[in-house]
């Protein structure tokens, strides 16, 4: 399992600066008492957040590029990875987090060119770019 939140944390205090409100009314009607929030002109967007939790979960479960395998079947991707079984996962906050096998296949479309796929495993994430078909590119038209 993996989180990211962004570092500014702002307390009931805080809003209570910017708008009629104080701590203990927040509180009493919501249980909060800070929460994480994006600062202005900050790189954090939900997707960049979601792509970091995946990153921390991913290195907790100490999965390796060697353990990967991807697989191209006619228009067909797989990736799969099978976990060792005498494994020693170590000790765990949850019980509920653990490293599974995994077999995932998705079928790509023929505007799709998989035999220029690559694929890059960096810091607990894969990526897998396929380029468009030759002809197949996304066309933009101009408005008169």
């Amino acid at each position: 399992m993996g989180k990211y939140v962004p570092e500014n944390i702002v307390t009931n205090d805080d809003l209570a600066e910017i708008m009629d409100t104080n701590d203990a009314w927040i509180q009493e009607r919501t249980g909060i008492q800070e929460r994480h929030h994006i600062k202005k002109d900050d790189d954090n967007t939900t997707a960049t957040m979601g792509v970091k939790a995946a990153k921390i979960a991913l290195e907790r479960a100490k999965i390796s590029k060697d353990d990967i395998e991807i697989l191209i079947e006619g228009n067909i991707i797989r990736v799969n990875y099978n976990k060792p079984k005498e494994e020693d996962l170590g000790e765990f906050i949850h019980k509920g987090i653990a490293k599974r096998s995994f077999n995932l296949g998705w079928k790509i479309d023929s505007k799709f060119d998989l035999s220029k796929a690559t694929a890059d495993f960096k810091n607990g994430l894969l990526q897998v770019i396929i380029p468009f078909a030759k002809g197949s590119e996304p066309k933009t038209l101009k408005i008169n």
